[in-house]
């Protein structure tokens, strides 16, 4: 679930659907979460990881609404010429 956080984080970050700040929220709550469970379920560390989560996917949510943006256009000929 961990792995599949970040790899869902990133993706959306790569593809312009997230912002990297969110992206990056995200990772940490994760990472954080991680560690936290490593050192029991009462462990101070998951709240805070909790609310990283919260934060980044919030943030992810409020990005996904939002239309894509176009993509970019290059005024280079792609004959190399």
């Amino acid at each position: 679930m961990f792995v599949g956080l970040i790899v869902f984080a990133v993706l959306a970050a790569v593809v312009r659907r997230a912002t990297p700040g969110s992206a990056a929220l995200v990772t940490a709550g994760t990472v954080v979460m991680a560690v936290g469970m490593g050192f029991g379920r009462n462990h101070w560390t998951v709240p805070l990881g909790m609310v990283c989560l919260l934060a980044g996917l919030a943030l992810l949510g409020r990005e996904v609404d939002r239309p894509a943006a176009p993509a970019r256009r290059t005024d280079r000929d792609p004959s190399g010429a």
